[in-house]
């Protein structure tokens, strides 16, 4: 396997140096800029170092003949996940935050639907099992970035072929074991966690454990422990009962305190009608002032003795929403991806007719109608925009509506729309832009 080390400067935007405590899963994305190289986006994740086009990185990049480029140490946190929303599955299995337990690896490909060359195919497979073989997992604990996040198509071609999402991963297990283990009922590419029986047992599935089931069902480890008291945590057996419910709802015995499990605080909330989504907990924990917050059985303990010890806490005004996604900005695209939605034009095009935004083709009048729709506001008045100064130094931004590089037959990835960069050359009737190393109509730019 060629892997070349290439790390990233240490910065807030791609790389951190945050620690990752323990390595749960490897997840499989797609570049979505066909026939580009592992250096360039290499290079792309760097650039972010100054700001100006988000966060972003991956530990791995596999290029069109194979070779693989590592931007992060296997032991620092990648921005490759990073979402507002994350499935259910990803956090039962991962964490409320998946950057922080995952590696991730950035395949490019020759088209649009994610087609990979052989090369970067098989060399992405051995990476993936090497990264699972050194980190103790199974080709269980392979994700693509859609089923952790549940909205982007990526890997496309993955997620548009899951016959072929679940060959690489049995093709990763024979090689992993000999054969494949593959477990249908915690498949990262469609999980779904079963729940505990009318007498409050959990019936046992390969690959279980207690600390499993207990992320899973959302009850504490100590809770399950103490209702099964006879269950050896390392002899569990597939198709074993354990007991889950009443964990903490048990009255003390009149003789003498009472010895139940402790309660935790996802039963408490639901049985004081709360929300007890992880969101909310978060607000909370906030409002409590306990730092750091990310679920941790220390920091849940802390937060229900709080919340038990009676301090109000303020509820929302009725019937007022609040606001979501970026408000300032003017770009369809960059609204659309602050909100989590996909901003591709097919998309803007459903959302356009849904809206009645009538023959969408994507101009500047028509987005700044459809961004008023879509934020519930009055639509804006639109006036002439400023001729652009193209000179050297200068700022521009790519149009929402610009379809492919100056020169090429390379498409022009949503998420690079909408931004500001610098004009580093000019020639003729298209601009070099510095952050991006890419050639740009003049047309496609304001």
């Amino acid at each position: 396997m060629n892997i070349t080390k290439s790390y990233l400067t240490p910065n807030a935007y791609s790389r951190p140096q945050s620690k990752i405590s323990k390595v749960r899963g490897v997840v499989i994305h797609w570049v979505a800029n066909k026939n580009t190289t592992a250096t360039a986006n290499r290079n792309f994740f760097e650039n972010r170092k100054y700001g100006k086009t988000n966060y972003g990185s991956a530990h791995y990049i596999v290029n069109l003949d194979g070779a693989i480029v590592q931007c992060l140490p296997d032991t620092e946190v990648g921005y490759h996940v990073g979402s507002n929303v994350y499935t259910q599955q990803a956090l039962n299995k991962l964490s409320s935050y998946p950057n922080n337990c995952t590696l991730g690896i950035e395949c490019t490909h020759t088209d649009d639907k994610g087609k990979m060359t052989d090369a970067t195919y098989n060399a992405t497979l051995e990476l993936a099992v090497k990264l699972l073989k050194d980190n103790g997992l199974t080709e269980n604990d392979l994700w693509l970035h859609h089923t952790v996040v549940g909205w982007k198509d990526c890997h496309r071609y993955f997620v548009n072929n899951n016959s072929e999402w679940t060959k690489f991963k049995r093709l990763a297990g024979e090689k992993l074991n000999g054969k494949a283990n593959l477990n249908p009922e915690v498949d990262t590419g469609d999980i779904v966690y079963p729940t505990p029986d009318s007498t409050g047992s959990y019936t046992v599935r390969k690959g279980d454990t207690l600390w499993g089931i207990s992320q899973q069902l959302g009850i504490s480890l100590s809770a399950i422990e103490k209702l099964n008291p006879n269950v050896k945590a390392k002899a569990l057996q597939i198709g074993q009962k354990v007991k889950v419910k009443d964990v903490a709802v048990k009255p003390p015995t009149p003789s003498k305190p009472a010895t139940s499990a402790p309660q935790s605080i996802v039963d408490w909330m639901n049985a004081n009608k709360m929300d007890s989504s992880y969101t909310n907990r978060a607000k909370l924990a906030k409002e409590y002032d306990i730092k750091g917050y990310e679920g941790s059985e220390g920091q849940n303990i802390q937060l229900l003795a709080k919340l038990k010890a009676g301090k109000p806490v303020p509820k929302p005004a009725p019937n007022k929403p609040t606001a979501k996604g970026d408000q300032k900005t003017k770009s369809i695209v960059v609204y659309l991806d602050s909100i989590g939605a996909d901003s591709s034009y097919d998309n803007r095009v459903k959302l356009a007719a849904a809206n009645d935004v009538k023959g969408y083709k994507g101009t500047a009048s028509q987005n700044l109608l459809l961004l008023a729709k879509l934020r519930g506001g009055k639509t804006p008045v639109t006036t002439k925009p400023k001729p652009v100064d193209f000179k050297v130094g200068s700022k521009v931004k790519i149009k929402s509506n610009a379809k492919k590089y100056a020169g090429t037959n390379t498409n022009i990835p949503s998420q690079y729309k909408g931004k500001s960069y610098t004009i580093q050359q000019v020639k003729g009737n298209q601009v070099l832009l510095k952050e991006l190393y890419s050639w740009v109509k003049k047309t496609d730019l304001q």
